[in-house]
Parts: C-alpha cells; structure tokens; sequence
C-alpha cells in the first residue's frame, strides 16, 4: 500500500499549471481506484483480527475494487507503454505506468484472493464507463493538456468511425485478453504453487453445495410431479422411481461453479458461500 501511495505522489509531480486536467485520464482513474482497493484490503485485514464479522458491505466493495483494479492495471501499462515506445522513463512515469502494475500482481500472487471469468463484467462497466466520459469531454470542449479536444487519440469522437473501432477492438478483444491474462495467473497460482489443501477443501465445498441443490431441486421436482404419492405402497414404489430420476435431472440443473451470474440466480446458494 505504501509504494501504491509512493505512485500517488509521483502521480501529481510536474503538473504545474495543468494539474486541473489530471481527473481526465484513464491512468489516473484506475490509479486512485487501485489506491482505494489497498485502502480496503488493510481494512478488511484489520476487521478480520478484530471483529467476528465484516461491516456489511465491505466485502463486496473490496471484491468490486480488485476487479476492476487487476486487468485495468495492466491495460494502463501495456497500453502506454505499448503506445509510447518508452519514450519516457522518468521516475514519476514509470511510477504510474509500471510499478502499480506489478505491485497489483504481486497482490494477486501472494494472496488466496479469488478471480474468476465473471469478475470481468466489473472491468468491462469500468471501461464503459470511461469510455462514455471521453465523449462527454469531447461534447463539452474541455480539452487536454495538450490542448486538444479528445483524451487520447482512440477517442477522437470527431474522427467517429475509427472511435467506434478502436472502442470496439478494446471492449471486446483487449479488455477480455486482459481478464484471461488475470484469471490464468490466478488459476496457475491455485493448482500449481498455492494452498493444494485450499483447492481440496474447495471442491469439497462445491460437492456438498451440489448435493443440497439435488436434493432441493428433486423435492421441487416430486412436488410438480403428479404420480408422486405417497399414501399407498405401490405409488411410494412409483415415488421412489420418481426421486432416481428427478436426482438425475437436477444434478443437471444444479450450478457447478460460483460465478457472478449464478451468485443473481441462485441467492441462497451463493449466500451460503
């Protein structure tokens, strides 16, 4: 967190007279979002040693901010760097545009902090969302400090056509190369050189999750089901047909992993993560 608050610093140096233009750009955005999630993992360590419980909320917010944090980090630096051609290598640049990516990885890889696939839904809000604020700059002419209209040249909204290309190339291909990129360290760092009793009492988890939804989903099931009585032995008999094939639809249905859409649609599931 302290070299994070380092980059910071450097982040407002030489500025001058054009410090007023820092709040525009994409580096300095997800410099500050970075800054805040670190922010909110002392946080969360200083609540797990004193308190039983988390303050509501704050789990998710921490979890929010690294999505967003990880992969925009590294498309901040690959992009500028890949951009520039290391035509700067100041300290305060290579502060802003280097040591916050590898700081954020190095967080990814000492910690047992989760990514999965799903997580990049908060990154691609992100960079929507960025990209929505270079049009509204662009409409209300407040320029850059290099004195044009646009941010960076891949959001000219005058130049419409390749704007919509270059918006396109990114939300769909670079963003989500990105994400992989995340999700891959994550992965190689959990089989591979992580907590292999942590992964084993993961799926364990998972197998008795999977269990009570196959057996929640088969009462549902039997309850639908009209043959299914219970006041004779002969349809106790057909009953007890009926539960071997009603396990073997939802052990179907039922979710085998913990993405963020199945934590929407499967609420007491994910609760009880």
């Amino acid at each position: 967190m302290l070299t994070i608050f380092a980059c910071q610093y450097y982040s407002f140096l030489n500025w001058g007279d054009m410090l007023k233009f820092y709040p525009i750009y994409l580096t300095y955005w997800t410099l500050n979002m970075q800054s805040a999630y670190h922010v909110a993992s002392v946080g969360m360590a200083v609540q797990a040693i004193k308190r039983s419980k988390p303050f509501k909320g704050t789990v998710q917010a921490t979890s929010v901010l690294r999505a967003i944090v990880q992969p925009c980090a590294l498309l901040v630096s690959i992009g500028y760097w890949g951009c520039s051609g290391f035509s700067d290598t100041s300290v305060e640049n290579v502060a802003v545009h280097g040591v916050n990516s590898i700081v954020i990885m190095l967080d990814l890889a000492t910690t047992r902090q989760c990514f999965r696939l799903m997580h990049g839904v908060w990154t691609f809000s992100y960079i929507l969302l960025y990209v929505t604020w270079t049009y509204v700059h662009d409409a209300l002419g407040i320029t850059s400090a290099r004195g044009t209209r646009f941010i960076y040249e891949w959001c000219d909204w005058a130049n419409l056509h390749a704007t919509v290309m270059h918006v396109l190339l990114l939300l769909f291909a670079i963003l989500p190369a990105m994400v992989v990129v995340v999700w891959s360290f994550a992965w190689v760092r959990d089989h591979f050189v992580g907590d292999m009793d942590r992964a084993r009492i993961r799926r364990e988890v998972e197998e008795a999750r999977r269990q009570q939804w196959t057996q929640t989903l088969t009462r549902m099931l039997q309850r639908w089901n009209p043959w299914c009585r219970e006041d004779s032995d002969e349809e106790s008999v057909g009953s007890s047909s009926s539960d071997a094939s009603s396990a073997g639809i939802s052990a179907v249905l039922v979710p085998a992993c913990q993405c963020w859409p199945c934590s929407l649609l499967f609420p007491s599931y994910s609760a009880k993560r």
